[in-house]
């Protein structure tokens, strides 16, 4: 499937007219606005520090995961999940995301 810019691969952070093409003028129209990158921008940096920020989805995570642990693995195969390690891997990688995300949050505004 593709993706919001048409290409196959995701859109970077900087969204800029190469990755957006010319199906999507709206976006780049913004992109190049002084004013609509700066809200943009602003927009980016609450989102890693208010509704995904690392620390709190982290700790979301571990929560919940407590929470479902005992019905996701089950003993007779109920679920994709065998094992506690494959869940444990899997809540894991969410957590890694979280901190990926937010340092090409972090590294695209350093470089604006």
């Amino acid at each position: 499937m593709n993706n919001i810019g048409g290409g196959n691969s995701p859109l970077s952070l900087y969204l800029n007219s190469s990755e957006v093409g010319s199906s999507w003028p709206l976006i780049r129209y913004l992109m190049v606005d002084s004013v609509y990158k700066a809200k943009y921008n602003k927009y980016l940096k609450e989102v890693i520090t208010g509704a995904f920020n690392p620390s709190k989805l982290q700790d979301k995570y571990t929560k919940y995961a407590a929470l479902i642990r005992d019905y996701v693995v089950g003993e007779n195969g109920e679920t994709y999940v065998t094992n506690s390690a494959s869940f444990d891997q899997a809540i894991e990688t969410l957590k890694s995301h979280v901190t990926t995300r937010e340092n090409a949050v972090n590294n695209y505004l350093l470089n604006q």
